[in-house]
């Protein structure tokens, strides 16, 4: 399978395109290989971008004093798009208004953990930030796996690395979050790049988005084994050599995942009639992270 790559020498790989490859290969292919775009979005992932945008500014950078300052954080919504808030499951401005008044004030009622405390005891080493480190060899190129981690930072004595995520499930269990592979992948990431902060801990953030009461958070400390690292390690390899050695895209039918797949129109297509519905797509290089320029193919 062709994927847009950084340069001659290197093919990037993310979470994102393995998860595109997981839940339906012609989705990876006119994604990463054509890089057909309607240059939009939908309600649900522009609420979790722009709540993604506030943790952001609300936990505050390496060098930034003025952390945990909701009026600095409210102002992110500030350009919210009316036309992308979906009042029937709850994603609108005010709806992420009143999370982020509650979040910056919340305490764990059965653990006692005030989150203000703990944000401010917290030193921030990494945030926002775009890493890679190269996972293997595949035909005289060297594939990088990458990604951005939302945070880094030390706590205790401890490393922590920390994701924010809006969901929509209504039963949250660590068995669930701790078999992901984004989540290793990020651990794994960070102890190539940075072996002197070595950690195998991870803090999931999640604003439930369905929960009973009107804003819920819940937050998970999980913790990997060195071996489970390695297996995460070995898994993606041989995952990256099916997404790279596919001559033809299989279709995995999530059509209606996160409100719907805009390629739909494509899928039951013959191939000389791609050309032509092409043209009501934007058609971008897949630019990884920032990182230009980007050529096509392996």
């Amino acid at each position: 399978m062709h994927i847009l790559t950084q340069d001659e020498t290197s093919i990037y790989i993310d979470n994102n395109i393995l998860s595109w490859w997981r839940q339906c290969q012609k989705k990876a292919y006119y994604q990463a290989t054509l890089g057909l775009s309607l240059g939009d979005t939908n309600p649900a992932l522009y609420f979790g971008s722009k709540w993604h945008e506030a943790m952001a500014v609300l936990w505050g950078s390496s060098s930034d004093t003025d952390i945990w300052n909701i009026e600095k954080t409210l102002t992110v919504l500030e350009d919210y798009s009316p036309r992308l808030e979906d009042p029937v499951k709850g994603r609108t401005r005010e709806r992420m208004e009143n999370a982020l008044r509650e979040y910056h004030e919340y305490v764990n009622e059965a653990s006692g953990e005030n989150y203000r405390d703990t944000a401010l005891a917290a030193s921030t080493l990494m945030a926002e930030e775009f890493i890679k480190h190269p996972i293997m060899d595949y035909k005289g190129k060297t594939v990088y796996y990458c990604g951005v981690v939302d945070r880094v930072f030390a706590l205790d004595e401890r490393i922590l690395i920390l994701d924010y995520k809006t969901t929509t499930w209504n039963r949250i269990t660590d068995n669930t979050w701790n078999k992901n592979p984004q989540f290793m992948g990020y651990l794994w990431l960070l102890n190539k790049v940075a072996p002197s902060l070595y950690t195998n801990h991870f803090i999931l953030d999640l604003f439930m988005l369905q929960a009973k009461t009107n804003n819920r958070f819940v937050r998970r400390y999980l913790e990997y084994e060195d071996w489970q690292l390695s297996q995460w390690e070995a898994d993606r390899k041989s995952e990256i050599i099916e997404l790279l050695s596919s001559t033809h895209q299989s279709h995995r039918p999530n059509c209606d995942d996160y409100g719907g797949c805009i390629f739909n129109t494509l899928c039951d297509q013959p191939e000389e009639c791609l050309e032509g519905l092409k043209q009501f797509y934007l058609i971008e290089p897949w630019n990884m992270h920032g990182n230009t320029p980007i050529t096509k193919g392996v």
